[in-house]
């Protein structure tokens, strides 16, 4: 071999060992990404199961109040549901617009996708009983 080949033959190890290392970097960028989407996603899933669980201590609280049949001012309680809601949806958004630059499609995600929907109708129909009941109440109220 001359020293030609041999320049040639350097010449295409190093791009080919370029070429690895660019790769390699862009997996260890893609898989940062994936923790921190999978960090943030788990984050959400918790503040998704806390108003969960704040949702079913209300409507325990609302059964057994209109039991009683005794007159509590709910908005307090109702207006803190909807922050809540409104907030796991801004959480939602940034966790689906951060996945979305990303390219990378995760069953936790989606997951998190649907429980958030399924908060979003439970609080729908909550803010919907609460206010049917407040009203209610207000008239049994005024009728004593």
């Amino acid at each position: 071999m001359t020293g030609e080949e041999w320049f040639e033959l350097a010449a295409a190890v190093a791009g080919v060992s370029m070429g690895l290392a660019a790769i390699l970097l862009l997996a260890i960028v893609a898989i940062l990404g994936t923790w921190r989407l999978s960090r943030s996603a788990a984050e959400a899933q918790q503040a998704t199961m806390r108003a969960s669980i704040t949702i079913e201590e209300v409507g325990r609280a609302i059964s057994a109040s209109a039991a009683q049949t005794q007159t509590v001012d709910w908005r307090p309680e109702l207006e803190r549901l909807l922050l809540q809601q409104r907030q796991l949806q801004d959480t939602m958004r940034t966790l689906i617009e951060s996945g979305g630059t990303q390219d990378v499609a995760s069953p936790a995600l989606a997951k998190l996708e649907e429980s958030i929907e399924r908060l979003d109708t439970t609080v729908g129909q909550m803010a919907i009983s609460l206010t049917n009941l407040i009203q209610l109440l207000e008239r049994r109220q005024a009728l004593k």
